[in-house]
């Protein structure tokens, strides 16, 4: 499956959330995510723009692996996710094989579901709130911007770890 998604950043949650109830939105999640990404050691995924994670949403575990990121006014790339039952014996699993924790990350998140658009807010320590935007399409995505109340051009594809560079200094 393709993943299609942009962010907006440092936004205001209260007024979007407000925005996202009247438009009939439906709220899916509220809580932690912790998420492990895993590489080779010579750090071939990595080099190669590929993800391979595994993440606890709540009580739900996943193990995901993402592919090439394409486009460049949307994040577009293939995303294969599986939901395993025990978050330990998935990351033993990965270090069984070899591979090796390369990131860790902690957030929480607030998500909403939309026709077929995934709203998601998400707060990592030193960085503002902001918000992605997902949807089956790239048509999908540009209608819940511009929903929202913003436009295109308020939006990137930054990734989280670009962020924390960013507002690490």
């Amino acid at each position: 499956m393709k993943e299609i998604e942009v962010k907006i950043l440092e936004v205001d949650t209260a007024e979007i959330e407000r925005k996202l109830l009247q438009l009939g939105a439906e709220k899916t999640f509220s809580g932690k995510i912790e998420a492990t990404l895993f590489d080779h050691p010579e750090l071939k995924l990595r080099d190669n723009d590929k993800v391979l994670r595994v993440r606890t949403v709540g009580d739900k575990v996943e193990l995901c692996f993402k592919g090439k990121k394409e486009g460049k006014q949307f994040k577009i790339r293939e995303e294969i996710e599986v939901e395993t039952s025990n978050v330990s014996d998935t990351l033993q699993i990965l270090r069984s094989l070899g591979f090796v924790e390369t990131f860790t990350n902690n957030k929480e998140r607030i998500s909403y579901k939309l026709g077929n658009t995934k709203i998601e807010f998400d707060t990592i320590a030193g960085i503002p709130t902001f918000l992605e935007i997902e949807g089956v399409t790239e048509q999908d995505v540009m209608d819940c911007v511009d929903k929202l109340g913003y436009s295109m051009d308020e939006t990137t594809i930054i990734s989280a770890n670009e962020l924390m560079e960013r507002y690490k200094s």
